[in-house]
């Protein structure tokens, strides 16, 4: 048989028991984060076999009824209408409930694409609010550090080297911070992978490196930007000062 991503022969063993019967797997699909993953795939004759053995050698024994079949995939011709299709086999075939490819998921998407949505507004929301909460904290820090940047400046230092020299202090908190959360949400998600699909019902897959490198670097960089905006302005005022009165507040 054919077993879905999830589908594995149990450790020290060559077949997997089912129903009493072993069967070999011979490879596995490729992911899909649906229930496909967990599904196995039989020819009719194996299926058969499996019904027969069962009827001794399983404790709840397999019963496929004659003449039965679940359902039935429609290969067409290149530049069909699944529609037209689709209606045709309803009126042929009015016991028969078809469906079109396109829509055999299309609960999945409608739960995603609420929930993009939601999270979309969540984020936005939070990206705002750490904004000004950035902003405040640094223009805190900003001021402690006054006389400092007026001793530096009183040794030399330009407005742009101070300037420079704290959104540098900046971005290396925030790459830091960034590397770090991204790493606890990778680990938390990996780990609790299988309650999320539990608790919102929806299909969930990592994506492949590539895409999960680039959404890494994305989120990185995105938090450099935010920090850096945020303490733009602080920095700005903290770096035109004049020296002599930065020393002496």
């Amino acid at each position: 048989m054919v077993g879905g991503d999830f589908i594995f022969v149990p450790e020290g063993s060559l077949n997997i028991l089912l129903y009493g019967y072993r069967v070999t797997l011979k490879t596995n699909l490729e992911p899909t984060g649906t229930g496909i993953d967990q599904t196995m795939f039989f020819t009719f004759d194996t299926a058969r076999d499996i019904s027969r053995i069962s009827q001794t050698m399983a404790i709840s024994p397999l019963t496929i009824p004659e003449g039965s079949i679940s359902a039935v995939m429609v290969k067409l011709a290149p530049g069909s209408n699944t529609r037209d299709v689709a209606i045709s086999i309803l009126k042929e075939m009015p016991d028969v409930t078809p469906i079109e490819s396109l829509n055999m998921f299309q609960s999945y998407r409608k739960q995603i694409s609420g929930l993009i949505k939601s999270v979309a507004v969540v984020l936005g929301a939070t990206w705002v609010l750490s904004l000004v909460v950035i902003g405040l904290v640094f223009s805190m820090a900003a001021n402690e550090r006054r006389r400092e940047m007026g001793v530096l400046r009183a040794l030399g230092a330009t407005r742009s080297f101070i300037l420079f020299s704290l959104l540098s202090e900046a971005g290396l908190l925030a790459a830091v911070g960034g590397v770090i959360g991204v790493t606890i949400s990778a680990i938390s998600i990996f780990v609790f992978r299988r309650a999320i699909i539990d608790s919102l019902g929806i299909p969930f897959m990592f994506p492949d490196p590539p895409a999960l490198a680039l959404q890494v670097t994305a989120g990185i960089a995105l938090t450099l930007v935010s920090v850096i905006l945020s303490a733009l302005i602080p920095t700005f005022r903290v770096s035109q000062q004049d020296p002599a009165t930065a020393m002496r507040e």
